[in-house]
């Protein structure tokens, strides 16, 4: 990798540890300060209802757009155009019909005041697609770090405007409406950001762009409820007190769901780098980027993973409280889970760049046909540990489908003597962990030492080298 990967890599990866506490913020602010818990309740279903946006069209227009930037840089502007006349209708179009549909919509929830709430919310499927169209051009562009900047700003700007505005005008109109505001400025500033750069024609149909387009979507969709379904089966499958097993299922998942959250911000680099170098059929290049990605994370992801295996009651209740100390059950399952799904996102993006997002959409299916028939045999019988199981199987076998995908198609993944060495020195902190019980604070210090004990073993065995200090120094710097 260069120095300007290395840099992108970790301002996404900051940026979207940025993005995730500005969310968390946000609720913390409006909770306990400005909103009552019915209003924030009100709040939360609102904007969950329009999340679908940034949770599959968002994330699929700016896969779908980087992809063809990255093909052919100079023709960014046409890329840009295309997508946007593809686009801008369909937005009206979810926009008319979202806010028409308002008051059937809030009838769903047996509450009509959620109406106006919701036709305020609506406003951001004009803004956020648009929005993700300029990202996609930054990323195409390799410009990883102004989009990393442009995601930030956008995080502390929701956070600004939803709590400004929400004590301002004194309520939910303004919490929402601050949401809209940000999208809309964020959309402004990506325009700006990308303007005039790239005239060159990029002889891009639009056929072709809906061709990749839908099965981005589809992955989108079914790679999200992989991760989803679990908590609908705890709902709906484990009798009286569904609704206090699902809190505590909640609550683990949350903590484990860090690591795709954060790190999985590295497919945001792989996807414009593979997507380029396929173009290109230069497969030494785009052999080196998935080796070096892949493992880069396996040296990121597997000890927090295993660490955090180890504490989950310890975690839960440094977290949450004593009050949630069930949730502690299915944690450790959920850590190993959410690590895996963390891998096979990224296998699955480099898949997709490839321009296989059919063979991506398919993987995804499988792994969430395993993971809906173990949640409906193993949930009634084991309740949420019988979640997590189910997850953590079905996260491996979408892994392990895509990783064989890869390795057949490029002959890559992560050297075979790396691994051992990284699993190795991960599995001796596991062990060293289970041993050395702390809780409160001290268990943040304990978290601290067994990273260096880690890093320690990984330079005993040679697997860490002045290569990767170098890389550690260049994002830094």
């Amino acid at each position: 990798m260069n120095e300007k990967i290395e840099r992108g890599t970790f301002f996404l990866v900051s940026a979207n540890g940025f993005s995730m506490v500005a969310n968390y913020l946000i609720y913390i602010i409006l909770g306990k300060f400005l909103l009552g818990a019915e209003q924030l309740g009100v709040y939360a279903v609102v904007i969950s209802l329009v999340s679908v946006i940034e949770m599959v069209l968002v994330k699929a227009v700016q896969q779908s757009v980087s992809k063809f930037v990255s093909e052919r840089p100079g023709s960014v502007q046409d890329v840009k155009l295309v997508a946007l006349k593809l686009l801008v209708p369909l937005n009206i179009a979810m926009f008319a019909v979202y806010f028409a549909g308002s008051n059937l919509i809030a009838s769903a929830f047996a509450d009509l005041s959620l109406a106006p709430y919701i036709q305020v919310a609506s406003f951001l499927f004009l803004l956020h697609p648009v929005f993700s169209v300029f990202m996609g051009c930054l990323n195409g562009l390799r410009r990883f770090v102004t989009q990393a900047k442009l995601r930030a700003f956008y995080a502390l700007l929701k956070l600004a405007l939803v709590s400004g505005l929400a004590y301002s005008l004194s309520g939910l109109y303004g919490a929402i409406g601050g949401f809209v505001l940000a999208s809309f400025f964020g959309m402004a500033v990506g325009f700006f950001l990308t303007r005039g750069k790239g005239a060159e024609p990029s002889q891009l149909s639009y056929k072709r762009f809906f061709a990749f387009l839908v099965p981005i979507i589809a992955m989108s969709i079914l790679t999200d409820l992989l991760v989803s379904i679990d908590l609908f089966a705890v709902k709906a499958l484990t009798g009286q007190g569904s609704s206090t097993l699902a809190g505590y299922y909640i609550a683990a998942s949350t903590i484990a769901r860090v690591f795709p959250l954060v790190i999985s911000a590295i497919a945001f680099i792989v996807f414009p780098l593979v997507s380029a170098t396929t173009f290109r059929k230069d497969i030494e290049k785009t052999r080196f980027y998935i080796r070096n990605t892949l493992r880069y994370t396996l040296l990121a992801v597997l000890p927090f993973a295993l660490l955090f295996a180890s504490t989950p009651k310890e975690l839960v209740t440094i977290v949450y409280s004593l009050d949630y100390l069930p949730a502690a059950s299915p944690l450790a399952s959920l850590s190993i889970a959410f690590a895996a799904y963390t891998f096979f996102i990224i296998l699955t993006t480099i898949i997709a760049a490839s321009d296989r997002p059919k063979t991506a959409s398919l993987i995804a299916f499988v792994a969430l046909a395993v993971s809906a028939v173990l949640n409906f045999v193993l949930v009634p019988v084991l309740l949420i540990e019988g979640a997590a199981l189910s997850t953590l199987v079905a996260s491996f076998a979408g892994l392990i489908l895509s990783a064989g995908f890869v390795l057949l198609r490029f002959k890559a993944l992560v050297p075979l003597k790396s691994f051992s060495k990284i699993l190795a020195a991960s599995l001796l902190v596991y062990a060293i962990s289970l041993g050395w019980p702390l809780e409160g604070l001290l268990l943040i210090g304990k978290y601290l030492i067994l990273l260096a004990v880690y890093a320690a073993a990984l330079l005993l065995m040679k697997e860490l080298s002045k290569k990767d200090l170098n890389i550690a120094l260049n994002v830094v710097r």
